[in-house]
């Protein structure tokens, strides 16, 4: 009876444990992502590139999010796998890049991994979403929040010819997708 009690113990101690190593993983990869865009940052090879909005690692192809409403700094990978998601948010293949016309779809995880989206149901309509590249800093302005149910695949379309931004979280429990939609308001470059 003691050994089973044991067993249990030490169960309990490995749930409890496994949130906080996803939470370490991912923000030991952003650590990681981070030093990649320092990097580039400092090469004279990143002044040249004319490719800065590849939302993946490498040359100056790093993407940057930045929500100041809910102090989320992060970069963006290159998938929504649930391994790149772990990583950090993800952009979504086929949908536009930061500042061309069409949506530039994000998602990321809301409680598990490094919960970079753990509060996006707290954006309002003129709330900024900050999309940057070593050399170019999109400014977003949050126009309208919905709730989709998850097979809801319209959301990564565009609207017309708009520049937009769509950050994408599940609700809690999973069943529903709270999508956040923004347009371009400006570009600044760096």
């Amino acid at each position: 009876m003691k050994r089973i009690a044991e067993i249990g113990f030490w169960l309990g101690v490995l749930c409890a444990c496994i949130p906080l190593l996803m939470y370490l993983f991912g923000n030991t990869r952003q650590w990681q992502l981070r030093h990649e865009w320092q990097t580039a940052e400092n090469s004279p090879a990143s002044a040249s590139s004319s490719s800065n909005t590849a939302p993946a690692s490498g040359d100056d192809g790093l993407l940057r999010l930045r929500i100041p409403r809910l102090h989320v700094d992060s970069l963006v990978v290159g998938d929504t796998t649930n391994a790149a998601l772990a990583q950090g948010p993800g952009h979504f293949p086929g949908t536009a890049m930061p500042g061309q016309v069409g949506n530039c779809a994000i998602a990321a995880h809301r409680n598990i991994w490094g919960c970079w989206f753990a509060n996006l149901n707290e954006l309002e309509p003129g709330d900024r979403v900050i999309l940057e590249t070593l050399k170019r800093h999109f400014v977003y302005l949050v126009t309208d929040t919905e709730t989709v149910p998850p097979d809801d695949t319209s959301v990564l379309k565009a609207k017309g010819h708009l520049r937009e931004v769509s950050l994408i979280t599940c609700t809690v429990p999973p069943s529903r997708r709270i999508v956040v939609h923004g347009v371009l308001d400006h570009v600044s470059v760096t």
